[in-house]
């Protein structure tokens, strides 16, 4: 991000200068993750009133959410869902974001810690058991 010379900018010389990174995080606030993500390949279930048998290949997860990819879900925005995992079963989600091939779905409670880490365990062994070619 650049400015020109104008009040509040700091380039009193007239030259271009970059925004301070205080400018840029109040334009975007913080963008870090809260929880670290996963990377999984797991297909899971999903139940969805306008899409029955609906499937998901999961690419990643965290302790607040996953993000699908291989082709975009027909899936809005928004729209809620529930999702079928190893360990913590049948776990509601909202649709957060859809981009090209990916999307993001947010769970409406994070998984608590310790099943968290039942869930990734059975997750990663089922990457680890598959065949390689």
């Amino acid at each position: 991000m650049t400015c020109e010379a104008s009040p509040g900018c700091g380039a009193g010389d007239g030259q271009r200068k970059s925004a301070p990174m205080s400018a840029i995080n109040n334009l975007f606030g913080d963008m870090r993750r809260a929880t670290p993500r996963h990377v999984v390949d797991h297909v899971a279930e999903a139940q969805f009133d306008r899409i029955p048998g609906l499937k998901l290949r999961l690419a990643n997860i965290s302790s607040g959410g996953f993000m699908t990819s291989g082709g975009p879900p027909p899936l809005e925005r928004g729209e809620v869902l529930l999702v079928r995992l190893p360990i913590v079963v049948w776990r509601p989600c909202m649709v957060a974001w859809v981009f090209e091939d990916r999307a993001g779905f947010q769970f409406r409670q994070p998984i608590p810690d310790e099943p968290f880490q039942r869930l990734l365990a059975a997750l990663l062994a089922k990457d680890v058991a598959k065949p390689t070619r």
